[in-house]
């Protein structure tokens, strides 16, 4: 990589072409000697150029490495409320922004992605096993796969929305009950994704015993399995904390989707109260090293094969004693085993 990176720099100097500009970019570190000529470079390029978002995503990741947040944060937002983006660049976009969230509203908002094409589904159009149909506006399916997968209803709407992995990451790894319960209420969710981060939060409410978080956001659960109405009204109306608990267990056994980490991207495929032919129902132990593997740590990769330098990072506005308590509540989860059938093996 050294020797990459000189040859990269030296080529840019010597023929300030566009191609070495890139390569000498994508290269240079935070703090380098060449950071500051060749972001200058980079932002003399025009937006029609071919290269302009490779080079604003490397800028961007040079001046938040060089804690130039409010710099990055101003380009990040003239980018994102500008023009349409093309496929792909708006949500690698979102995820440096997300990085400098300065509040839970503004974490929510970027946390959220755009679907950019479906888990490979059988076509019987073609006889071929799978196809990979993009979720654009202009998708549309000749047969009604939600109904016959029954699958989750969303998913075949144009460009939905979910969280990316950093988000997942970050909520599972960083924040605290609290903070969770604060997004699962946010009305920047779509009801799809308030759906699922509500019952991942109540699920680990419940599992570590905080009824006051769990009640609090049993109601938009509840909201969302209104054909489980009465198991909801004996849940927030049960007397003792044992039968509480009691209540819970019985409500839980009626949601396979039920996970105290929320997921990224599609997550449970099915409707989460029904137990589908393939995907993990409910949770196993293995996904509290999955989900928190990082151990609350910042820079860990997001993804160990993915050609862009994804890591996972805490927002700012996280606090130190919020991450000490998430760390707590992440530690109390990995001692409980999970639930007894989970997937499509043991059946």
């Amino acid at each position: 990589m050294a020797a990459a990176k000189a040859d990269a720099l030296g080529r840019w100097r010597e023929r300030r072409s566009l191609p070495w500009l890139v390569a000498a970019l994508m290269h240079l570190p935070p703090g380098d000697d060449d950071v500051a000529a060749a972001i200058a470079a980079s932002r003399a390029i025009e937006a029609g150029s071919p290269a302009y978002y490779t080079l604003a995503w490397h800028r961007l990741r040079l001046l938040i490495g060089e804690n130039k947040q409010e710099e990055a944060r101003a380009e990040l937002d003239q980018i994102l409320d500008g023009r349409p983006l093309p496929e792909g660049v708006e949500n690698l976009m979102r995820y440096h922004r997300m990085k400098l969230a300065r509040d839970l509203d503004e974490f929510v908002r970027f946390a959220l992605r755009r679907g950019e094409f479906v888990m490979y589904l059988p076509d019987p159009r073609t006889k071929l096993d799978a196809t990979a149909p993009p979720l654009k506006s202009t998708t549309r399916f000749p047969y009604d796969f939600g109904a016959m997968l029954k699958w989750r209803t969303e998913l075949f709407q144009p460009n939905p929305r979910y969280f990316d992995e950093d988000a997942a990451s970050v909520m599972s790894a960083f924040m605290p009950l609290p903070l969770m319960a604060r997004v699962a209420q946010s009305d920047r969710l779509p009801p799809h994704m308030q759906r699922d981060v509500a019952l991942a939060v109540w699920t680990r409410a419940v599992l570590l015993e905080d009824a006051e978080i769990a009640n609090s956001v049993a109601p938009i659960v509840a909201r969302h399995f209104p054909q489980y109405g009465g198991g909801w009204r004996a849940y927030q109306s049960a007397p003792t904390p044992q039968q509480k608990k009691i209540e819970a267990a019985l409500l839980l056994l009626r949601l396979p989707g039920a996970s105290p980490w929320p997921d990224s991207g599609l997550g449970y495929p099915y409707t989460g109260d029904r137990i589908g032919l393939v995907a993990t129902r409910w949770w196993e132990h293995a996904d509290s090293d999955n989900q928190a593997a990082v151990g609350a740590q910042d820079d860990v990769p997001l993804c160990s094969d993915c050609a862009l330098p994804l890591q996972l990072a805490a927002p700012e506005f996280i606090t130190h004693q919020d991450r000490d308590r998430a760390r707590d509540e992440v530690s109390r989860l990995r001692q409980l085993p999970g639930a007894p059938f989970s997937s499509p093996g043991d059946e």
